[in-house]
């Protein structure tokens, strides 16, 4: 049990603060629309961003928990998952990457179309953040290597930066005074470049 405790006190050392800090970073950005901004702005905003979510959550769900079942299995045996990890990365980004630029081409008219014109201002949002939106439906599931590789202290600095980021993005457009537009523009460019590191942290992990 001692042995136990002292390889896995990581768990509830860095998880925790970790989790706290996602569920923070995830919303900064109704924090700050709502205090420099109407709240029709958070309507489409949280309307698009939804929308687009709840897909992604279910493939993400779904495909992260095979992954992690087996990736930790061919760990354990072999030392490494990188085939793997190629695989699932081939598997998640290859099938949904057409869905991703359709809605990157045409999201305003799509939302236009589908839910009413006064929804198309949700869809040029959702055009904005398409990039972090395929990223994350692609690194979220590939992200467990970090539990794999017993590195959370990692994870959780990755976090600190992400939020650091993020908030940054915010304050910078907000005292510039630039649109909402190219605000979106600076947090969608924060969070794709966090998820393209953990990739690439990911995949390093997934090697012998």
């Amino acid at each position: 049990m001692k042995i136990g405790i002292k390889k896995y006190k990581k768990f509830p050392i860095y998880s925790i603060p970790t989790d706290f800090l996602f569920a923070w970073t995830e919303q900064l950005p109704i924090f700050f629309f709502n205090t420099n901004f109407n709240t029709q702005v958070i309507g489409h905003f949280n309307y698009g961003k939804r929308m687009v979510s709840l897909p992604i959550s279910f493939i993400t769900s779904a495909v992260g928990q095979v992954f992690s079942q087996k990736a930790a299995e061919q760990y354990n045996e072999k030392g490494e998952c990188k085939l793997l990890f190629v695989n699932t990365l081939k598997m998640l980004s290859l099938p949904t990457l057409p869905f991703f630029i359709i809605l990157f081409l045409f999201a305003p008219e799509i939302f236009g179309f589908v839910f009413g014109e006064e929804w198309s201002i949700a869809g040029n949002y959702v055009q904005i953040l398409t990039p972090m939106f395929f990223l994350k439906s692609v690194v979220s599931p590939l992200s467990y290597m970090f539990i794999i590789k017993n590195k959370q202290d990692e994870d959780l600095i990755i976090h600190i930066c992400a939020f650091i980021l993020i908030a940054c993005s915010f304050y910078i457009g907000y005292r510039l005074e630039t649109s909402i537009q190219t605000i979106l523009c600076m947090f969608s460019l924060s969070y794709s470049l966090i998820y393209l590191y953990t990739l690439y942290r990911s995949f390093y992990f997934s090697k012998r």
